[in-house]
């Protein structure tokens, strides 16, 4: 029939008499009719029509029923798997596995008794298929024909066709097919309800984990567990579960409700809000069965036994010894930015609150009230004996019951010391050891760091109040001889944690200067600085230190009070210009740029950068840029293609500089460097403007050609820098590789020589000449032979040009004269030859600007005495030449006639 069936069950439609097979296999007790009904129905259920008939007949129930007997296959291969299953010791599964009871003719209860108990019973004639047994899992008492696992192991006759394996793997298909015909989604995707009944009569309802995970939440917190002078607003004081599970979990169970607690109670977790494993729910379990093992045993000899509360000892977790617990988080997870990112923080007001108590509490942290001898001497033990765990809970028990003020009214106090003793004995506070502990001051200071960085909106209207310890923390750690070889770098935490509290608000700007804060950064950052080398690394203590006060300063730098006590602080700015001395530690040389940038805010602290030869620095940095990156087109990451605006107050230039390129950075610190020249010079306009600084201006005027000096106020950073690194030739500008080698070698040699011995150029570059330019007439800031070779090019100010022009053939008109007496003498020097060249080249220059400038003409209106004595020079006939064409020229205007 099955193979019938089987091939053409289309042809055949629906079985009518499938309620009649599931009938004979509920009643069968062969194990050959067995199998061989199984096999039909798995071939009766190829149609969906056969499937209603079976359900209603109670098939499935019968199909799981013979699912289960796989437990019985003892001879099927095992494979050692990775489990997060409870499992039981084997002296544990032989006292657990007594599970069956029966009831003989007189209806007397028997049992428990293990399985092959029954077994032996059953070949003993004891128990026969009419007798009553019941085992946990049953809705009631049944006869043997009527439990599965009993008749098809003790009364079922015949062999079977498939081992119990076989026949589990029979049924899980069948089940599997009868769910496919009633799928919990339509077409669309949307959810079914209610679900379809197959589905609904195997869905397993019977874990009790929720419910009771329910009952915990709602009662977990309101236990009399302690006495009225213990109670305590942790939570780990007032519930009742803070012995048995670790503070995150109760918490968890408080903040996410039963259902998630229950899903992360049989799970494995390692998150900033849990840690969980199989280990220590094992531990847990291990440690509630030793407490109450002694209560067994009263059960089997009396089971109407009471069971009188004793107060378990905290469960020490290993997994936890090392870990910092604050509000509802494990900060050493919090603070792990590469597993756990921008994990969710609920409330980073309170978590502050709790940061910095628990920092108070670390620092303050003091040796335990009450020692360990003492309480041993308080229950009437002696520590030598090293009592164990149930030693000690046997004796507080006993004295508890002596003394409670509910039997004894004048033992209250000596209750009370016999439940501190006892629950100091059971803490980690007998363990603890003396004086903070600095991997965890580190924890808090970075929990800190990262509640400013990420929620600075929340945090804005709040005085940081942990400046006190901030403070101290730093000048103990700068103070500190082996501050560069402790494993936990405080002070960089420390100094991150000054940064983002002052950068959060202005409140904490004002509130770290009257603290003494900026006095205590200064002496941290001297510190660091001084062990600065070329062999120094980004991620060295020495350098992050110096990044971060580097950024606080520059913050600090906004605010008045800030900066007035910055003025008295010459060390800073000795110190920030050193740092650039280190030009391969790009990152911090970035930084420092960028705090430079924000003391130019202030005219006395432009004066001493200047004073400092920061210029030297700044400069050097300018011909680090590589313009081919900018024009090359490559399509380049977009974080590391950012380019950070010419604003000062994008305070994620750090962050953003660790996924470019060196080639990048560089590029980045020489946009950044030109923005500090010209905040220091003044030039700056809107966010960017400064006090004008005549010192500075006459320097970069030197050093920079005044032609790039003026471009610095308004010309785009990008175009500056590659005029710098290129090679041009214009009336404004000569710069190629002689000049940029000139300048280079000079500004190398300066800053050198004022890092090592603190001296340099005393006029700092105002008196620097190119020596390119020596041989070149210059005139009105324009070179003017180029000029002549380049007449249309297009000037800035032809106006003053020609001003310009004329003011120097005036002042050269003496000369004139006294060249046409030495002619007429027939005395003839080379330095007279010079001149005249000089007036010829201006001559030149002046024809031409009134050419290809129309309306200079008026320029020279008052000046025609000038141009027309120049005709008198007969044997000068280049000069009569060129003054008749700049006559022409003024003429052909109207107003000059």
């Amino acid at each position: 029939m099955a193979i019938v069936y089987g091939r053409h069950h289309e042809e055949i439609g629906c079985f009518n008499d499938t309620r009649f097979v599931i009938s004979m296999l509920d009643r069968s007790a062969d194990k050959l009719e067995r199998d061989r009904l199984v096999l039909f129905i798995g071939k009766l259920i190829q149609d969906k029509r056969n499937v209603k008939e079976m359900i209603d007949a109670g098939g499935l129930r019968i199909l799981v029923d013979l699912l289960t007997l796989a437990h019985l296959h003892t001879s099927r291969a095992t494979v050692p798997t990775q489990t997060n299953v409870i499992e039981a010791s084997p002296e544990m599964m032989l006292m657990t596995e007594k599970e069956w009871y029966y009831r003989n003719a007189e209806k007397e209860r028997h049992g428990p008794f293990g399985f092959n108990e029954i077994k032996d019973l059953w070949n003993d004639g004891v128990i026969h298929p009419k007798t009553r047994c019941w085992a946990q899992g049953m809705d009631g008492w049944k006869p043997v024909h009527a439990i599965p696992q009993l008749k098809w192991c003790l009364m079922a006759t015949g062999t079977a066709l498939m081992n119990e394996s076989d026949l589990a793997n029979e049924i899980l298909r069948m089940l599997i097919k009868i769910c496919e015909y009633f799928p919990v989604g339509d077409s669309d995707g949307a959810v079914i309800r209610p679900l379809p009944r197959a589905k609904r009569l195997l869905s397993d309802a019977t874990s009790n984990l929720l419910p009771i995970g329910s009952l915990l939440q709602i009662s977990h917190s309101c236990q009399s567990f302690r006495c009225e002078e213990n109670q305590a607003s942790s939570i780990m004081q007032r519930s009742i579960l803070g012995q048995l599970l670790p503070e995150a979990m109760v918490c968890y169970l408080e903040n996410h409700g039963a259902e998630k607690f229950a899903q992360i109670f049989l799970g494995e977790y390692d998150t900033p809000e849990a840690i969980w494993s199989n280990e220590m729910r094992r531990l847990m379990i291990e440690k509630i069965a030793s407490h109450i093992a002694e209560f067994t045993p009263r059960l089997r000899s009396n089971t109407k036994a009471l069971y009188q509360y004793c107060a378990i000892p905290v469960v020490q977790f290993p997994q936890l010894e090392n870990e910092l617990f604050c509000n509802i988080y494990y900060l050493r997870h919090l603070c792990d930015i590469q597993r756990f990112p921008e994990w969710p923080i609920r409330n980073p007001v309170k978590l502050l609150k709790d940061v910095l108590e628990a920092w108070k509490q670390e620092v303050e942290k003091k040796p335990p009230a009450l020692s360990v001898d003492e309480a041993y001497e308080t229950l009437g033990l002696k520590r030598e004996d090293q009592p164990e765990e149930n030693v000690i809970r046997k004796s507080y028990f006993k004295l508890a019951q002596k003394y409670h003020p509910d039997k004894n009214p004048d033992g209250r106090e000596i209750f009370e010391n016999v439940n501190k003793a006892y629950e100091f004995l059971c803490s980690k506070s007998s363990r603890q050891c003396e004086g903070p502990d600095p991997h965890n001051v580190v924890l808090i200071l970075k929990t800190q760091t990262i509640l400013f960085s990420r929620h600075k909106e929340e945090l804005h209207p709040y005085k940081y109040s942990g400046y006190p310890m901030l403070v101290k923390t730093i000048k103990l750690e700068t103070n500190d001889s082996q501050l560069f070889s402790k494993s936990a770098p405080l002070l960089a935490a420390a100094a991150e944690t000054a940064y983002y509290t002052v950068n959060c608000s202005a409140l904490n700007a004002e509130e770290l200067r009257r603290e003494g804060g900026l006095e205590a950064l200064q002496e941290a950052f001297s510190r660091c600085v001084g062990v600065l080398s070329h062999s120094s690394k980004t991620e060295d203590l020495s350098v992050q230190v110096c990044i971060h006060i580097s950024r606080c300063f520059a913050v600090a730098a906004q605010f008045r009070g800030c900066r007035e006590r910055m003025i008295e602080m010459p060390d800073m700015i000795r110190d920030l210009c050193r740092i650039l001395y280190f030009s391969h530690l790009t990152k911090l040389c970035t930084v420092v740029v960028e705090c430079v940038s924000a003391l130019a805010i202030n005219d006395a602290l432009q004066t001493h950068l200047y004073q400092a030869g920061v210029l030297f620095h700044l400069l050097i940095f300018l011909f680090n840029y590589d313009y081919t990156l900018e024009e090359g087109g490559v399509q380049r990451d977009e974080e590391s293609n950012k380019q950070v605006k010419f604003n000062f107050w994008i305070r994620n230039i750090f962050n953003m500089s660790i996924k470019m390129h060196m080639p990048e950075i560089a590029n980045q610190l020489a946009k950044l460097s030109l923005r500090a020249l010209s905040r220091l010079g003044g030039y700056g306009t809107g966010e960017d403007e400064t006090p004008k600084n005549d010192a500075v201006h006459m320097s970069l005027t030197a050093l920079l050609t005044p032609y790039l000096v003026n471009q610095l106020g308004h010309g785009e950073a990008a175009e500056i820098l590659k005029i710098l690194n290129s090679n041009t030739e214009n009336p404004y500008l000569i710069w190629d590789n002689a000049t940029r080698a000139e300048l280079t070698e000079y500004l190398k040699r300066q800053r050198k020589d004022k890092i090592r011995s603190g001296e340099c150029d005393p006029t700092f570059g105002s008196d620097f000449k190119f020596s390119a330019h020596d041989s070149e007439l210059i005139i009105g800031g324009i070179f003017v032979r180029v000029y002549n070779e380049q007449s249309t090019f297009p000037l800035e100010n032809p106006k003053f040009f020609t001003l310009e022009l004329l003011d120097f053939l005036s002042s050269q008109a003496q000369y004139l004269y006294s060249l046409m007496t030495l002619q007429s003498s027939g005395v003839k020097q080379e330095t007279n030859q010079t001149r005249l060249k000089s007036v010829e080249m201006a001559l030149e220059a002046l024809r031409n600007v009134v050419k290809n400038n129309p309306g200079v003409e008026m320029q020279c209106i008052g000046h025609f005495k000038l141009l027309f004595s120049l005709l008198r020079l007969d044997d000068c006939p280049k000069v009569q030449a060129l003054a008749i064409d700049v006559i022409a020229g003024v003429t052909s205007n109207q107003e000059c006639k």
